[in-house]
């Protein structure tokens, strides 16, 4: 076990514990900064609970209400501006990504992952039949966690950008809720519950991106936001309980 103390400023965080497998907490208060802030888009009455960016817009989705089936994905502009309609009729999207050319989101009443041209077009599916909660993208591929039916099984997928076979990259027993994925140069990370129904116990594996075992790397946190570094010497996840951000190191 290799859990530590961790400071920032001077300000002791705390450690994990030897239960969590070499976790470090980096931050475990429930605090906000305040930062300058510009309202990008304003509307009353609507709730806007997913979005991405790129080098120059804002994508989020629209509704009046976050339990809302038909929802509008909407584009602005990050300095403010005209905001543009990409998709008027998204059957609940929960996540959002993005690259050069295209929008990809995941539908998750209509059990679909789509994509459209982000300067506006037709949606396209990429897969059906899966209940997906988070996207996540490399250069040639969409990566997506998903379930089937009543979700006991959660499971992390690949489907080329351009449309194609879908492939199971892992599956886990899990309890159905939120989970997180994101991509490193090498292997995909995702957080999720663990078994039984309405357990906050979770846990973070990784699998190689090409295919292959995947490695259970910390199991404990509720483990609901996950990102790695650009050389995947260390991931780092939120524990959606504590509030506590944490740091695993890889190598």
């Amino acid at each position: 076990d290799t859990s530590e103390a961790a400071t920032t400023e001077g300000t002791p965080l705390g450690s994990l514990g030897s239960s969590f497998s070499r976790g470090v907490s980096l931050f475990h208060r429930r605090t906000w900064a305040r930062k300058r802030s510009q309202a990008i888009r304003q509307r009353g009455g609507a709730e806007a609970y997913a979005l991405t960016v790129d080098d120059a817009t804002v994508y989020f989705t629209d509704a009046s209400s976050a339990l809302t089936s038909s929802v509008t994905i909407r584009r602005a502009p990050k300095i403010g501006g005209a905001v543009t309609t990409l998709v008027d009729d998204a059957e609940q999207p929960t996540a959002l990504a993005v690259d050069a050319t295209t929008l990809y989101y995941a539908e998750l009443n209509a059990a679909r992952v789509m994509k459209v041209p982000k300067l506006g077009g037709t949606p396209v599916a990429l897969a059906t039949g899966l209940f997906a909660s988070s996207i996540a993208l490399d250069t040639t591929t969409v990566y997506f966690g998903a379930c089937e039916g009543a979700c006991a099984m959660q499971s992390v997928m690949a489907v080329p950008k351009n449309g194609g076979q879908v492939v199971e990259l892992l599956t886990k027993d899990t309890n159905a809720g939120d989970h997180a994925i994101t991509v490193g140069p090498d292997h995909l990370f995702w957080a999720g519950r663990l078994p039984p129904e309405g357990s906050s116990t979770g846990v973070l594996a990784m699998v190689p991106r090409s295919g292959g075992p995947a490695t259970d790397l910390v199991t404990g946190p509720d483990m609901l936001a996950v990102a790695v570094e650009p050389d995947e010497s260390a991931v780092y996840w939120v524990d959606f309980d504590t509030g506590e951000v944490g740091r695993t190191e890889l190598h």
